[in-house]
């Protein structure tokens, strides 16, 4: 894990002092060793700083050329399967200098070319050169799992990992994108499209590459996407479908669990957490070490109670870090500079905080949960989307099940008749928002006219918070509070095989007689205990948001993320970034 910076132009020019100071800003990703390379005609300028975690020695330092010297490569991310891709290589004739994956990159694309992407199970952001062909690779993985940032100015290419790298080259790059602060203000969006808050700063799209050959370069940017997600099976047996996601998540975690350095993890003591960890203590022989959130004074809040029970099944060491509001205060700036953005609520400094005591405790790599909940709907927002996509298809014995046991299992009651009038509505309004917002010219209306789509089906909702609207911008909060602390934040949820299946699995086996993600709950039958792995309640990373902010500003709010908040935090950020 580490950051990486370039500058690619196809003028000669001396960029290594730039390089030096985007190297210096992103030290934070990588404290144990810093490179710079240019090529001979000084065109291509790549940096990288490292956290060492495969193969330790100087041979994985980078930026990384090829054994023959053709490759030049900067690398940020893990590929877990680099081992068996490895051995594709050597029967293909492959020579290594090193035991590290970010090697295993080079050799796949020297074999393979961009069919490569699709092999690579992991996390990545990185830059190739090919010196012989004059060509550029940008490529980021398909979950926007690691981060990649990117300006084109004067026929100039330059990329970062980290935004504040970016801004450091030019005071124009600083400029506020007042549209992505609209949008963020009144409706909460972030993470969007290519859009960052500022606007010369553009987000390189997961799931996609670039190929920029600098003899015919036009200082444009082709994108090509190489996943796209798979379409739901319409049949499939619950018990083959439980069998084989549990050995997919298994694999997973035992993947994940490739490292030269000692691993921990974050544990809240819901389902997904529970599950990483009881798997990963089978592999860790009793040796792993988890880390809880723990609010003494807010017991509402608190789930130190279920996270002690999964500690103690597993016999796993473990620590509390209790996020407290003197450190909010005296620590909210600084957690808007990790950031770089805005965020949409307070539940990010409960993270921040867990990642801090993680690295007190010498740890580089922590596994998370993260991207469960949007595979497998464990969002109790979910509830309604999925009626409601019951009763567009006319399921009507469905929708009557599933209406009884969710009214029997959840505290909150669902309003029948509220429901169908709203699929009505959608049946006859999608068409007139579109022909409404169709035909405005200005950026903020067609940014919206982007954004706002007409009803989906429970299926591509899962998708499209996946991989669009939700899951992107809790990974940027992860990857920066992780990263902030020199911490490798690794996600066995997000693997590419386990992901392909469960997009891939009928809606029914998500939520069914009430329970939200009921195939990852059969699944974990037998290895999570079963009061963690049926808990109906959710909490996530809470933190006393409303106390809190009223005691700091003054604020009233009546819900984590409010309107007041966003308007706040624009604010903070605005003066963070002029001074």
């Amino acid at each position: 894990m580490c950051g990486i910076a370039g500058i690619v132009t196809n003028k000669t020019s001396n960029y290594i002092p730039v390089i030096k100071q985007m190297n210096y800003l992103l030290a934070h990703r990588g404290p144990d060793g810093e490179g710079i390379w240019a090529d001979a005609t000084q065109r291509v300028h790549f940096g990288h700083t490292r956290l060492a975690i495969i193969d330790l020695s100087t041979h994985a330092s980078q930026p990384m050329l090829s054994v023959d010297g053709r490759f030049v490569l900067v690398f940020n991310g893990e590929i877990y399967n680099y081992l068996e891709l490895r051995a594709l290589c050597e029967k293909q004739g492959s020579q290594f200098n090193s035991q590290s994956d970010s090697e295993v990159i080079i050799e796949c694309y020297r074999h393979w070319g961009e069919k490569a992407f699709k092999l690579f199970n992991g996390m990545w952001s990185f830059a190739l050169y090919d010196q012989l062909k004059d060509e550029i690779v940008l490529c980021r993985d398909p979950f926007a799992i690691k981060p990649l940032y990117y300006v084109i100015h004067n026929q100039t290419l330059y990329f970062a990992s980290e935004i504040k790298a970016l801004k450091a080259i030019n005071s124009r790059f600083n400029e506020v994108d007042e549209v992505s602060v609209q949008l963020f203000a009144q409706h909460g969006y972030l993470d969007r499209e290519d859009w960052t808050f500022y606007h010369h700063i553009k987000r390189f799209p997961h799931a996609h590459y670039t190929i920029i050959n600098l003899k015919t370069w036009q200082h444009k940017m082709t994108l090509v996407r190489y996943w796209s997600p798979p379409l739901p099976i319409q049949k499939i047996n619950k018990a083959e479908a439980t069998e084989q996601l549990t050995k997919l998540l298994i694999k997973s975690i035992t993947l994940h669990l490739r490292s030269d350095v000692s691993i921990a993890a974050c544990l809240s003591g819901g389902l997904d957490s529970s599950a990483i960890v009881c798997i990963s203590a089978k592999n860790n022989a009793g040796n792993l070490e988890v880390f809880t959130t723990h609010y003494p004074e807010h017991l509402a809040i608190d789930e130190s109670l279920w996270a002690k029970h999964i500690a103690n099944h597993v016999s796993a060491k473990h620590h509390f870090a209790t996020p407290r509001y003197d450190n909010f205060v005296n620590e909210f700036d600084k957690l808007l500079d990790v950031q770089d953005e805005p965020f949409g609520s307070l539940s990010i400094f409960a993270q921040y905080t867990l990642f801090k005591k993680i690295k007190e405790q010498s740890f580089k790599v922590a596994l998370s949960g993260q991207g469960a909940d949007e595979q497998f709907a464990g969002y109790h927002g979910y509830f309604n989307t999925y009626l409601e996509s019951l009763l567009f298809k006319g399921n009507l014995f469905g929708f009557a099940r599933e209406f009884y046991y969710l009214n029997k299992h959840h505290q909150h009651k669902l309003n029948g008749v509220q429901l169908v009038k709203k699929v009505a509505n959608r049946l006859t309004s999608n068409n007139k928002v579109q022909k409404h917002l169709l035909g405005n010219a200005d950026e903020y209306h067609f940014r919206m006219n982007t954004l706002l789509q007409p009803y989906i089906n429970f299926d591509d909702t899962l998708v499209s918070m996946l991989t669009e609207t939700n899951l992107p911008q809790l990974l940027r909060y992860e990857d920066r509070n992780s990263m902030g602390q020199s911490i490798e934040s690794r996600v066995p949820f997000l693997d590419k095989d386990l992901v392909d299946f469960c997009l891939s699995l009928p809606s029914s086996l998500k939520i069914n007689k009430g329970y939200t993600k009921a195939i990852l709950r059969d699944a974990l039958k037998n290895i999570v205990p079963d009061n963690i792995r049926l808990r109906m309640d959710k909490l996530g990373y809470p933190v006393p948001e409303s106390e809190w902010l009223k005691k700091a500003y003054n604020m009233t709010v009546t819900s984590n993320g409010s309107r007041d908040f966003r308007d706040m935090i624009v604010d903070k950020w605005r003066a963070r970034i002029n001074q």
